[in-house]
C-alpha cells in the first residue's frame, strides 16, 4: 500500500497577516496510486517554529471537493505555523511545507496630543501624536474631512480661521485594523487696528 501523495498547501498564502482570529485555512486534495477514496488529513497548527508547542491538532479531517479547509478555533493574537499530512487508512504521507501565519486582532491606540480642545490665536499647528501598535503600517489624517495626508511622524498643518475645526488621525496595521482618534479645536480671527482720523 502506497501512502498518498504530499498535500499542497493553498490559503493563507505564507506570512500572511490577519485580523481574523478564527482563520480558514485550506489546501489541494491529495492523491492517491491505489486508489482509495476515503482520504483524511492531519492538520497540526504550532505557536513555534520548531513546532513543538501545539495550538491545535485534528487528525481525521474529512477530504473536501478538490480542496479541504477547516476554519480554526479563536486562537490569540501571534505567529503561528502549521503543516498538513494525509492517509488513505492505512499509510500516512510526508508532512507539506511549513507555513506560517500571524494573527493581529487587537486595534491600535492613537493619541493625540496637539491639537488639544481649545481656542488658538494663530492657524499655524501642530500635529504630535502617539501610537501603540506592534505591527505598524500606514498614518495619515485630514482636517475637516478633506482630502487624506499620510504622514510617517509628527507634523504641523494650517487650520481654517474663525470657525471650529477637526482633525482625523488614523492609524492602520499590517493585519488591516484601523483605528481614528479626533480632536475639534478653534481658530480666531486676528483683530484689526482701525485707525480713524479726523478732520486736516
Amino acid at each position: 500500500n502506497n501512502a498518498p501523495s504530499i498535500p499542497l498547501l493553498d490559503l493563507p498564502v505564507n506570512n500572511t497577516n490577519t485580523s481574523d482570529n478564527t482563520p480558514l485555512l485550506s489546501w489541494f486534495n491529495s492523491t492517491d496510486a491505489d486508489g482509495a477514496t476515503a482520504i483524511t488529513y492531519g492538520l497540526g497548527v504550532f505557536n513555534n517554529s520548531l513546532m513543538t508547542e501545539l495550538a491545535f491538532m485534528n487528525i481525521s479531517i474529512l477530504e473536501g471537493v478538490n480542496r479541504t479547509n477547516v476554519t480554526l478555533p479563536a486562537l490569540f493574537d501571534g505567529d503561528y505555523f502549521w503543516k498538513v499530512n494525509a492517509t488513505d487508512g492505512t499509510a500516512w504521507s510526508n508532512h507539506s511545507l511549513n507555513r506560517t501565519f500571524t494573527i493581529d486582532a487587537t486595534f491600535p491606540k492613537i493619541f493625540i496630543i496637539q491639537p488639544q480642545n481649545t481656542t488658538y490665536t494663530t492657524n499655524n499647528l501642530s500635529l504630535n501624536f502617539t501610537i501603540k501598535d506592534t505591527n505598524a503600517n500606514l498614518t495619515f489624517y485630514n482636517l475637516n474631512n478633506t482630502e487624506n495626508i499620510t504622514i510617517t511622524g509628527n507634523t504641523t498643518f494650517i487650520a481654517n480661521i474663525g470657525s471650529g475645526n477637526t482633525i482625523f488621525l488614523y492609524h492602520r496595521d499590517i493585519a488591516g485594523n484601523l483605528n481614528v482618534s479626533n480632536v475639534t479645536f478653534h481658530v480666531l480671527s486676528p483683530v484689526l487696528d482701525i485707525v480713524l482720523n479726523g478732520p486736516a
